[in-house]
């Protein structure tokens, strides 16, 4: 087959504001051409290839039309999930350690049994501030299983996070579980034997555009 491509788009926001000076059915034209260019280039793009788009923040100094215009581009490309299967939950920790971790799931048990074992023990001597199912002989396994995330946060992601129609279940997480990661090596906060919920950092400013604007919940912003 052909060798992987890689595609480079710039100045995005220039080639808009350019259209900006074009007369009214003029300039709605050539907007509806970007937006039928990104379409389609997303969508033949295949699994080896990748698509980098660089979009300019808020404090660049265009109008209101460009970043309306801007925001499409970007609802666009973020939609587009190219020929990718939603994972089922059971695959989601291995999915997740073998993209975003440079160990193999492999190289993980002995360490991830002695942290499993230890919130086992911290969940038992404490029975009565745990729901049930920590209690469990198979919840064990499923720390085993899922370390170094804790499976709290798995089922968040899965079966409430990624329900959300346009939260695109495979990237969608694997995005999230990379700010969240990155964060936690950023500030190394003692005791994260697991990346828990609350490890996900909500005043990340990409974080809640993937929590809110890039699936339609702008208004949960706040």
């Amino acid at each position: 087959g052909e060798a992987p491509l890689v595609i480079l788009i710039d100045e995005v926001g220039e080639h808009l504001r350019l259209i900006m000076g074009e007369e009214g059915e003029e300039r709605d034209r050539r907007f509806s051409q970007v937006a039928a260019f990104f379409r389609n280039i997303s969508a033949a793009l295949r699994r080896t290839d990748l698509l980098v788009v660089t979009l300019p923040d808020q404090s660049a100094p265009y109008e209101q039309e460009v970043f309306a215009q801007l925001g499409a581009i970007e609802n666009i490309l973020g939609r587009k999930n190219v020929e990718e299967a939603p994972v089922k939950k059971e695959e989601v920790p291995e999915v997740i350690k073998r993209r975003l971790f440079s160990d193999s799931p492999g190289d993980l048990k002995s360490v991830a049994r002695e942290a499993a074992a230890a919130f086992n023990s911290y969940y038992r001597s404490r029975a009565s501030h745990f729901p049930a199912k920590v209690l469990e002989p198979n919840y064990f396994d499923r720390l085993v299983e899922h370390y170094p995330i804790h499976p709290e946060l798995i089922d968040i992601l899965y079966d409430r996070i990624s329900t959300i129609p346009s939260f695109q279940k495979t990237r969608g997480m694997l995005a999230l579980m990379a700010r969240t990661l990155k964060s936690i090596y950023g500030e190394r906060p003692k005791g994260a034997q697991y990346l828990m919920p609350y490890h996900v950092p909500l005043d990340d400013e990409e974080v809640r555009s993937m929590l809110t604007q890039r699936i339609g919940r702008e208004g949960m912003a706040i």
